[in-house]
């Protein structure tokens, strides 16, 4: 493939998977500079096989460059990459905190996951990222006021989601 065919293609799957690719990667890394890292090894990966991109299975292609992308930039902390992205943290005290606030975080992540696309990306960016609105708005090209529906409608469901069991709970306490 001649160089301008390959840059052609390469800028049409990150302009039309480039959000994807983000979204994906954060999710795994939940650290900024392990995320450019991993970011930068996964749009190398994307150029050398930019040709395999072309069919239906490009988001599965992408985020197998992107998981590889992350477990390579932990290899070159001179870690493997841990289960969740909770682990690396070290939030001290007595052991039983310490699960207690990896269990907290899995369970955040995993709620985050769960909501649709634009709304999980504005709350990675607004609370994990901490990004002010502007820069969000460029990137995700929309309107500040669009953004900040998608981060209220994103904390409606996770808080109707954190509500949840506990309602369940209540209501088999009652008789």
């Amino acid at each position: 493939m001649d160089h301008a065919t390959r840059l052609k293609l390469f800028d049409a799957v990150r302009a039309g998977q480039g959000l994807f690719l983000e979204t994906i990667l954060w999710r795994l890394t939940a650290d900024h500079e392990l995320f450019l890292d991993a970011l930068q090894e996964s749009l190398l990966q994307i150029w050398r096989h930019v040709e395999k991109l072309e069919g239906c299975g490009a988001r599965a292609y992408i985020y197998r460059i992107a998981h590889s992308a992350v477990a390579y930039a932990w290899r070159k902390r001179g870690r493997p990459m841990p289960e969740h992205a909770a682990d690396r943290e070290d939030p001290g005290g007595r052991p039983d905190e310490q699960a207690s606030t990896r269990e907290l975080a899995t369970m955040v992540r995993r709620a985050i996951s769960r909501l649709p696309e634009q709304q999980s990306r504005a709350i990675t960016m607004r609370y994990l990222e901490q990004k002010d609105y502007d820069v969000m708005a460029r990137e995700m090209d929309c309107s500040e006021a669009t953004l900040r529906s998608h981060v209220s409608k994103g904390l409606a469901t996770l808080r109707r989601s954190a509500l949840a069991p506990a309602d369940r709970d209540a209501r088999k306490v009652q008789p």
